[in-house]
């Protein structure tokens, strides 16, 4: 279901499939025999496989091909009952031994991309304490087999939780029969015997797809929509002038700012138009750093046309921006929130002024800086949990961590800095369940999340290792010992520590 490849010759299939799997193979006939001389066990396989690849007879190139594994069912089921084996986690490990000497031949035949199913617990036939183990030794090889060669894509599907979410809410899923099986075509038959029905093959296969959709590799995105406020907005050349900001919501000698333009328009002029992405270009060291800042840097697209940069930068942040005017309030009436930001993105894609195609485009969130800043001196909220969840409530219906700025010069001495503090903490914890639960809910999307709190107290409880002097002042120049620009926001040098964070975990997307 996922190759396409129903019938006919492989090679002509949309995608090509060949298939060396065999009913009834175990991983290892000297672990464990096989029921039948005629089965080809998974070493076999892989045998086959080498052999076919040494003789010219297949071909699958490294940077196109992939090779899944799914296998174990048979193992784990042999042995159920067993009494004679002390040391299970000793037998398994063989098991896996003996397993990822298949991957490691695989490997060397020059694949670099590769698909790992686990074993499911089959409760009809009796629940199978061997599963558990096994399951966890794969996903530790899986894990070794990535971090020991770094040039490998590799993606290990949870079997054995989606059986178990089926099976506990079958109705859910359309199934109406999970204890009987049917050798028909009935679709609310989850068993087509002891053998899984059409209906459930068909429904994980598009799950097995979608994981192996939202898994593009940051080497291969080639566009970046950028959504936020100052640290993540460029200055473009048809985008909203430069203006003071300010910041009367802190009591300080320094009540003012200068902030960085935007790129595209402001509040009052919201509608993106063919000339600013025909025309607008972004305007080198417009931005809060004074420098390049971090979604500049990863992409690569530090000034001039965006559609001509290494990587494609739509940036729709904007200075000043909270998630939601309705909640959180905007210091000027010409400030892009996050909400309209998302509503920009969704104009310019329906009028065919941008595009983003979803295998190879990468949608970027730094927000929540400003409701911080904005909401902490409120004496009148009791339940912050509430509040913050109604700003991500408006958060994910467009769609990083937020920073503890309570040390940031403009900060130090307020009255407000405890709260402030603790309800950086509060929402960044409830993001955090807010991407797990959208990633829960979004099988086909892949997701990064930086956690950019805890780079930016490592750096000023440990300057001097990041080659910084000052981290109580702040200079707007172009002094590299300085942390602070200004009272609020961090100097290019900071900016890009953050790059090269938010870097490593892209790379980490398969």
């Amino acid at each position: 279901m996922i190759t396409n490849c129903y019938a006919g010759l492989p090679s002509k299939c949309p995608r090509t499939l060949w298939n060396f799997a065999f009913a009834g193979a175990d991983i290892d006939p000297a672990i464990l025999p096989l029921h039948h001389n005629y089965t080809v066990d998974m070493t076999e396989q892989a045998d086959q496989w080498v052999q076919a690849w040494k003789s010219d007879l297949i071909r699958a190139p490294t940077k196109s091909s992939l090779a899944a594994f799914f296998i174990g069912i048979n193992d784990t089921g042999d042995v159920n009952g067993w009494t004679n084996i002390t040391d299970w986690s000793a037998f398994w490990k063989a098991e896996m031994n003996s397993y990822f000497r298949v991957v490691d031949q695989v490997y060397d035949t020059g694949l670099r991309h590769f698909l790992f199913l686990n074993v499911p617990d089959r409760p009809t036939s009796g629940s199978n304490p061997q599963i558990a183990t096994f399951n966890s030794l794969l996903a530790q090889h899986v894990a070794a087999f990535k971090a020991s060669n770094k040039d490998v894509s590799a993606i290990l599907f949870d079997t054995n939780k989606l059986f178990a979410d089926i099976l506990d809410n079958a109705a859910a899923y359309g199934f109406t029969n999970t204890t009987g099986y049917c050798q028909c075509s009935a679709p609310g038959y989850f068993w087509y015997t002891i053998i899984l029905s059409h209906a459930f093959l068909h429904f994980f296969s598009n799950l097995a797809a979608a994981a192996l959709v939202g898994a593009s590799k940051w080497s291969e995105t080639k566009t970046v929509l950028a959504f936020g406020d100052s640290y993540t907005s460029s200055a473009g050349t048809m985008g909203f002038p430069g203006y003071s900001l300010s910041l009367g919501i802190y009591v300080c000698q320094y009540a003012r700012l200068t902030t960085d333009n935007s790129f595209f328009g402001d509040r009052l002029n919201l509608n993106v138009t063919g000339a600013q992405v025909q025309s607008g270009d972004i305007i080198s060291n417009g931005t809060s750093s004074g420098g390049a800042n971090w979604i500049q840097m990863i992409t690569g697209c530090y000034q001039g046309r965006p559609s001509e940069c290494p990587r494609t930068l739509w940036d729709f942040a904007f200075g000043g921006a909270t998630i939601d005017p309705d909640i959180v309030a905007l210091e000027a009436e010409w400030i892009i929130p996050l909400t309209d930001q998302g509503g920009q993105w969704v104009q310019a894609r329906n009028d065919n002024l941008l595009e983003a195609p979803g295998d190879n485009s990468l949608a970027a969130f730094f927000i929540g800086i400003n409701d911080m800043l904005g909401a902490t001196p409120w004496k009148n909220v009791t339940e912050w949990d509430t509040f913050w969840n109604g700003a991500l409530d408006s958060y994910f219906e467009v769609v990083a961590s937020t920073a503890d700025f309570d040390r940031a010069p403009g900060l130090v001495g307020n009255p407000n800095v405890a709260n402030h503090a603790a309800q950086v903490r509060t929402f960044n914890s409830l993001l955090e369940k807010r991407i797990e639960e959208f990633k829960a809910s979004k099988r086909d999307v892949s997701i990064a999340s930086f956690d950019i709190n805890k780079l930016m107290a490592k750096v000023l409880d440990s300057p001097s290792q990041f080659g910084f002097a000052n981290t109580t002042g702040f200079c707007g120049c172009s002094d590299p010992e300085y942390f602070w620009r200004d009272p609020y926001h961090p100097t290019e040098k900071f900016h890009r520590l953050i790059a090269d964070g938010v870097l490593s975990e892209l790379e980490k997307m398969m």
